[in-house]
């Protein structure tokens, strides 16, 4: 074996550990973006609870809600949003960590369970939102 084919393999060798931490590194910075995209959706959900707190019980206490109830069209636009957050969460899940994704799913389940508004607004609307999301639903 010659000098050159000797280089040649070494920087093969390099090149490839280069390109293997390139794709770590951009791995790390799209998993760092899909949580921030989620929490800046949760930041928002949790300042129109702020600045609504008689909403707090439709999301958060299992209340329901009727048309009659004069809070009716600001917990279903609510709902509306939060049901936005929970498809970017589903729809995002590759872009988590398997323990995350499955934290995440696991919250899905538990809101969708728990909250008569989102529920309601899900099944109203079910054509309107993504495969990934019912499937984490109907899992």
């Amino acid at each position: 074996m010659d000098w050159v084919s000797v280089v040649q393999t070494a920087v093969a060798v390099v090149g490839f550990g280069a390109v293997l931490y390139q794709l770590n590194q951009v791995e790390k910075s799209l998993r760092s973006s899909t949580r921030s995209s989620i929490y800046s959706l949760a930041a928002s959900l949790k300042q129109t609870m702020i600045n609504n707190p008689e909403l707090r019980p439709y999301f958060y206490d299992e209340k329901k809600i009727s048309e009659g109830d004069p809070n009716f069209d600001k917990v279903m636009l609510t709902a509306d949003l939060f049901c936005l957050y929970l498809e970017k969460i589903a729809t995002q899940g590759e872009g988590l960590s398997s323990i995350n994704n499955k934290a995440w799913c696991n919250y899905i389940k538990g809101v969708y369970k728990t909250c008569p508004a989102i529920r309601s607004h899900l099944i109203d609307r079910e054509s309107w939102y993504s495969d990934e999301l019912w499937a984490i639903i109907n899992k």
